[in-house]
């Protein structure tokens, strides 16, 4: 285990439960809490990471994962491939490695440059080892994969195109049931 001296930012209010000498919660996600009489000493549980999921048609959502190699695979699909397209804030974009090529729905433009393939997850990433995603963090790659897209065939390539959930069930239905009268 490692310490972590940001770690004391995670605790809502810690200062509360010692003004007030009230418990602090037994529990959190990401924190196991130690008490001294002066204050709350945080220790980081590194097994589990915050980190934001994001499916193909569905709205991003907040997860817990155990940061350990099958647990991350499993949330892709397979390989994982680590993408780092926003190193400024130390963020690392974890895809399937092989989506597009295996045929995965396509889920989200990244940038103006690339379409991933299947789920993906952002979390945060600090040397060489993946990490929690802050608060400022969560919010802004929310903010960013917040409407699903879909992607529709033009003459010069693909066009994405926000939609709701519903919106994305429904054409991928219609488009499933045109794919089958075709064949």
């Amino acid at each position: 285990m490692r310490w972590h001296t940001k770690a004391l930012k995670i605790v809502p209010d810690f200062r509360n439960f010692i003004n007030r000498h009230e418990s602090p919660p037994l529990y959190h996600p990401i924190q196991r809490y130690f008490y001294c009489q002066k204050g709350v000493i945080a220790m980081s549980n590194e097994n589990k990471i915050r980190i934001l999921y994001v499916q193909p048609g569905k709205y991003p959502e907040e997860r817990f994962v155990a940061n350990e190699l099958h647990p991350l695979q499993r949330l892709v699909g397979g390989d994982i491939q680590a993408v780092y397209p926003w190193s400024k804030d130390n963020v690392a974009l974890i895809c399937n490695d092989s989506g597009k090529v295996d045929g995965l729905p396509l889920n989200r433009c990244i940038e103006d440059y690339d379409v991933i393939g299947g789920n993906f997850f952002i979390c945060g990433f600090s040397g060489e080892e993946f990490c929690s995603l802050t608060d400022e963090q969560f919010r802004h790659y929310e903010k960013l994969f917040r409407d699903p897209e879909l992607f529709l065939q033009t003459p010069i390539g693909i066009m994405p195109m926000k939609c709701t959930p519903d919106q994305y069930k429904r054409l991928m239905q219609e488009r499933n049931a045109a794919n089958r009268e075709e064949r």
